[in-house]
């Protein structure tokens, strides 16, 4: 498995992990036959919770003396390339 690896959704059979009919030809692209892959579940995330996490460092930002503000808010949209 590499970095560019998409997600692939399986459904269990009780003796084999099958992709959904969907991502077959992802698998086809992405996997070869016979090779050991690790499976690792991955929890659903629902908007609300996704919206919370990114708007908890906006509050912070929001709370902090100008001063720090404006140098934090600097140097983090300058890593980023912004």
């Amino acid at each position: 498995m590499n970095d560019k690896t998409k997600p692939v959704i399986f459904t269990w059979d009780g003796d084999h992990m099958v992709p959904l009919a969907r991502f077959k030809y992802r698998c086809d692209q992405q996997y070869v036959v016979h090779q050991e892959y690790r499976l690792v579940e991955e929890e659903e995330r629902s908007r609300g919770s996704q919206g919370h996490y990114f708007a908890c460092p906006a509050r912070c930002l929001e709370n902090m003396p100008d001063n720090m503000a404006s140098r934090f808010a600097h140097r983090s949209t300058c890593a980023n390339g912004y």
